[in-house]
């Protein structure tokens, strides 16, 4: 027979595991994302940039009359630039942003996340020549991608970016309220 410490435990050890799915599900989908294309020292603002995608939901297209740039999307856990339709590699460009740690000579500010970013990396998926994690940066409320002077194969250039951010606090606060309950039951029944 199971003493009410051990059921506490068990309870506990439960709800832990029913409760870290719904931990660990607070990711991007859902999250109204921004982004801005920088080169030449300065936004760019046509071709569709500045944009916007619903992460898990719907896409945005850079392009104009004479190519598709890049389409960007996201999932919960990821943002991914696919569809590069101009030509390989990106262009030489002077500084275009250098602000609180982001920087882009030629390349996508992402922003408007819905959760503080903690770490971003790129997925082994891309294929982007030349892209390394040096031309990455971000901040807990943007992502800035530099791709100066980068390859991709044309079609089929990905670039994958793996986007961990701050579970919800709501999710972690209703596990934490849960287990307390639970608790104090288990210990009524006791006495």
């Amino acid at each position: 027979m199971l003493t009410v410490e051990k059921s506490i435990r068990h309870c506990v050890v439960l709800g832990a595991l029913l409760g870290a799915p719904m931990l660990a599900h607070a990711g991007l989908a859902g999250d109204q994302i921004s982004w801005q294309y920088y080169a030449y020292g300065d936004p760019y603002v046509t071709g569709g940039s500045p944009g916007e995608f619903v992460a898990g939901v719907t896409e945005d297209h850079f392009a104009d009359l004479s190519a598709n740039y890049f389409t960007v999307s996201g999932n919960d856990s990821q943002i991914i630039f696919n569809e590069f339709g101009a030509p390989s590699p990106w262009s030489p460009s002077v500084v275009s942003l250098d602000d609180g740690g982001l920087f882009i000579r030629n390349g996508v500010l992402l922003y408007n996340f819905d959760a503080p970013i903690t770490n971003v990396f790129i997925d082994a998926s891309t294929n982007m020549v030349g892209m390394t994690m040096d031309r990455i940066t971000y901040t807990s409320t943007a992502i800035a991608v530099d791709w100066t002077e980068v390859g991709y194969p044309t079609p089929g250039g990905r670039l994958v970016l793996n986007v961990s951010v701050v579970p919800e606090p709501s999710s972690a606060l209703m596990l934490g309220a849960g287990m307390l309950l639970i608790g104090s039951l288990l210990r009524r029944r006791r006495n």
